[in-house]
């Protein structure tokens, strides 16, 4: 691995460790999106739920992240989207909840964060508990609304699906133009 003044002038993309979702789910989500008191929402073909966001990472940096992901060993889970749930950071975020009983899924988010972090690759600081959550946009327009519109939806059920891989990807643009594209799958092993 180079040492981080070697790789500090080298250009960056924006790298993140996620699941990707469903076609039917995302429709699903895109219709519930309707009735969302938000000024920005998010595009359907970039619903997702982060593992782990990794930071600005270099070409180098980002083939060493996928050698160690081919390390992640879980077996196929399932989970319920379920719910609308609101973040109350910057103008609010609203987002579908992730219901995992067994709580595969943190598990996983575990594993696949130690076995980066024993490696030495540089990540973005993770400040806060790991919540699964698919979001759905943020700049709440009517914060008044939160409340109705959290007991209205609090047993929303979306649907359930089946995880059987992660991905790499990178977050490229910015605002409407914003693209997450999957550079590698990692199936389960």
């Amino acid at each position: 691995m180079q040492k981080a003044e070697e790789l500090k002038d080298k250009p960056k993309k924006r790298i993140f460790i996620g699941i990707d979702i469903p076609v039917g789910i995302k429709n699903s989500l895109q219709k519930l999106q309707k009735g969302l008191p938000l000024e920005k929402l998010t595009h359907p073909g970039n619903f997702h739920i982060t593992l782990r966001f990794m930071g600005y990472l270099t070409d180098e940096q980002v083939k060493e992240a996928e050698k160690l992901l081919e390390k992640v060993n879980f077996e196929p889970f399932s989970v319920m989207v379920k719910g609308i749930g609101y973040f109350n950071v910057g103008r609010g975020l609203i987002f579908a909840g992730i219901e995992d009983k067994e709580e595969r899924l943190n598990k996983l988010y575990h594993e696949q964060s130690e076995i980066i972090n024993q490696n030495g690759l540089a990540m973005a600081d993770e400040k806060l508990p790991y919540t699964p959550h698919l979001t759905l946009g943020c700049k709440v327009t009517e914060k008044s609304a939160m409340d109705g519109l959290l007991l209205k939806n609090r047993g929303l059920v979306v649907g359930r699906f089946v995880i059987n891989r992660i991905h790499l990807y990178e977050s490229r643009g910015n605002g409407k133009d914003k693209e997450y594209i999957i550079l590698k799958s990692f199936p389960n092993r």
